[in-house]
Order: structure tokens, then C-alpha cells, then sequence
């Protein structure tokens, strides 16, 4: 009844004004009540520390906003839950605003708590209602927006030259090597032309060997034409790359769908394993998502690490 009436209570603050703080706000007031070391150490976020006597703690990060909301809500719960048990590893709870994660973990929290572990949930519309789905190591991809302007005579021209000798570049990579690299948007003309795309890889030395690639093409056709070329990159999030020991302690004790390849999507978690080994699992969306992912993550704080 705790989990409906948090996501009911989470749904209707998102309606009112000012719905981040009132968010913020319940939960920290929610967590107060519990036997566990409430704290800020930064402006928006807040965190739960159930201190259960042992040498390391796993953190569940979730983000305050109103596509997380039952997320939130599924956390808050499993805080509840969580009050007065001693569990193999203590729990961190930690409660952050959208773009606020690599600020959280440079407060240096992870150090002071000794998080050694990082879990989170994500819905997705691609397997079963409430059935997990992961895989190890690939999950979700390093993220880069790409904004490419040529200006000066037979700018268009040299906007496609440089798409041809992007896409070929990505094409030199192995096969087995997972890449996305797609330009969806090319508009102009004979004297300004534009074009937006993304990169989408994940391993560091790639990732920065086609930056620099695509760079170098950019520098080159400059050179060989009469045209300007302007190139940005984002600098987006880390990929996701899931921890191969907690895929196999979670397959042991919980019913988990292999994946055969990852998403090319991008997510905030990833920051923290800048700082942690971690595992983010796919689970159906559905009408009974959120009380599956309560069971779930109730189980693995019980048996595992």
C-alpha cells in the first residue's frame, strides 16, 4: 500500500508548482522517519545511509523527475523496508536532480560511505512486463552530438563530402565492435549548409579515435575546398558498461533475460561508475512494473554482494 500511495502522492506533486522542490521535499521528509543518516551534500540532492555494520555499501541512485517518478517511489519503499535490518552490505540511497550526478559523486560521498557497488532499475517496452533483461559489459553507449556548418561557395557539397567520409570512417571499425554513428538532419545551400548527427560507442580509445577522425576530415576538406567547416562535439555521458560479477550473482538468484546486444542509447547513471563497478537492468514496463522492481531489489539487498 506504501509503494501506490508514494507513487500517487509523487504523481501529484509533479502537477503543482515548483514540482522538483515539493519532490525533493517529500522525500527527504519520508527518509527523516527512518532509522538511517539523512543528508545533502548537495543543493537538490538527498541521501539515505543505512549503516548495517559492514565494510562496504551498494548506492541506488534515482533521479528526481517526473519520468523517474516511480522509480522514486519503488526507492522510498525499499528505504522503508530497509529500516531496522542488517543487510551483507550497507545501502546508500542517493536522490539527485537531472545533470547533477557527476557533481553528486565529486562530493565525495562514494569514498566517505565506501560504495564498492551501484544498482538501478530502467523500464523498457521490449521484453515482458516486469521481466528483467541485461547483459555484461555493453549496455548502453557513450553519447556525442555532432553539429557540422560549411560556409562558402559549394557549402552543400561539402556538408555531404564530409557525411561520405564520416560514415566511411565508422566503417573501418571491426564488425564485432559496437558503434553508431548517424546524421539525421542536412539542410542549406549552395553557400551555407548544415548537418547534426551522433556518435554512439563504448570503449574511451574508440570514442576518441573517431573524434579525432572526424575532426581530421573536417581540417582536410577545409583545405581542399574554398569552405569553412565548422565542427562542435558534445562531451555527453559515459557509457554504461555492466559489471560481469554482479550480472552473474543477480543470474544466480534472479530470473534475468540475456541480452545479445546493447541499446545505443545513453543514460545518467553511467557517471557513477566513473566511481563504482555497477549493473543497470532492464524490467518490462507494466501496470505491476513497480512492485516487481520493489520485489527485486528487495531480494538482491537481502543475498547478494
Amino acid at each position: 500500500m506504501e509503494l501506490l500511495e508514494d507513487k500517487q502522492k509523487l504523481s501529484a506533486l509533479w502537477q503543482t508548482q515548483n514540482p522538483s522542490q515539493k519532490v525533493f521535499d517529500y522525500l527527504g521528509l519520508k527518509l527523516a522517519f527512518l532509522s538511517c543518516k539523512v543528508f545533502s551534500p548537495l543543493k537538490g540532492c538527498v541521501c539515505a545511509f543505512f549503516d548495517c555494520g559492514t565494510e562496504n555499501t551498494v548506492a541506488f541512485p534515482g533521479v528526481i523527475s517526473q519520468r523517474d517518478s516511480d522509480y522514486l517511489a519503488v526507492l522510498l519503499s525499499l528505504a522503508r523496508r530497509s529500516k531496522g535490518k542488517l543487510f551483507p552490505n550497507n545501502l546508500l540511497f542517493v536522490f539527485y536532480r537531472p545533470e547533477t550526478g557527476k557533481e553528486v559523486c565529486q562530493t565525495g560521498i562514494f569514498r566517505q560511505y565506501r560504495v564498492n557497488r551501484v544498482l538501478t532499475l530502467r523500464q523498457w517496452d521490449k521484453t515482458e512486463p516486469g521481466i528483467l533483461a541485461a547483459r555484461k559489459n555493453e549496455m548502453l553507449a557513450r553519447s556525442c552530438d555532432i553539429r557540422v556548418t560549411a560556409e562558402g561557395a559549394a557549402a552543400l557539397d561539402a556538408a555531404v563530402a564530409f557525411y561520405n567520409r564520416a560514415t566511411a570512417l565508422a566503417q573501418t571499425l571491426p564488425e564485432e565492435v559496437f558503434r553508431l554513428l548517424k546524421f539525421s538532419r542536412l539542410a542549406g545551400n549552395e553557400e551555407t549548409a548544415r548537418m547534426e548527427g551522433i556518435l554512439r560507442v563504448f570503449q574511451d580509445d574508440i570514442y576518441n579515435d573517431i573524434r579525432a577522425g572526424l575532426t581530421a576530415i573536417a581540417r582536410e576538406l577545409q583545405e581542399q575546398t574554398s569552405c569553412t567547416l565548422t565542427l562542435s562535439m558534445s562531451d555527453g555521458y559515459p557509457p554504461v558498461l555492466n559489471s560481469p560479477e554482479m550480472f552473474d550473482q543477480v543470474q544466480k538468484i534472479l530470473p534475468l533475460q540475456k541480452l545479445k546486444a546493447p541499446e545505443m542509447d545513453t543514460d545518467e547513471f553511467s557517471v557513477f561508475l566513473r566511481y563504482a563497478p555497477g549493473l543497470l537492468l532492464f524490467i518490462g514496463a507494466g501496470d505491476e512494473t513497480p512492485q516487481k522492481a520493489l520485489e527485486f531489489l528487495q531480494t538482491i539487498t537481502e543475498k547478494l554482494f
